[in-house]
């Protein structure tokens, strides 16, 4: 498992959260899209206070492409790489 940046870190939380307030069953790239994007926008925004309504699993998995990247190397993944892989997606 790659050690994650703090910024790679938020991103992840943040996609996590747009994931349940969609009710996704799982984490994926457009996840990460729209996280990095209301970060950019608003940087500390809380995007879903109520994650017990969300009818998401409560433990989220993530998506295969994602789960590939994090397991792929040693080397430290950060946030541009994060965002890197959603856009090719």
């Amino acid at each position: 498992m790659r050690r994650l940046t703090e910024d790679a870190r938020s991103l992840l939380s943040a996609a996590a959260s747009v994931a349940r307030f969609r009710g996704a069953q799982e984490c994926d790239t457009s996840d990460i899209q729209v996280a990095a994007l209301l970060i950019a926008l608003h940087p500390g925004v809380a995007l879903y206070a109520d994650e017990e309504a969300s009818t998401s699993p409560q433990q989220l998995p993530l998506a295969t492409d994602l789960r590939e990247l994090l397991t792929s190397s040693t080397d430290e993944l950060d946030f541009e790489e994060l965002r890197r892989l959603a856009e090719s997606s």
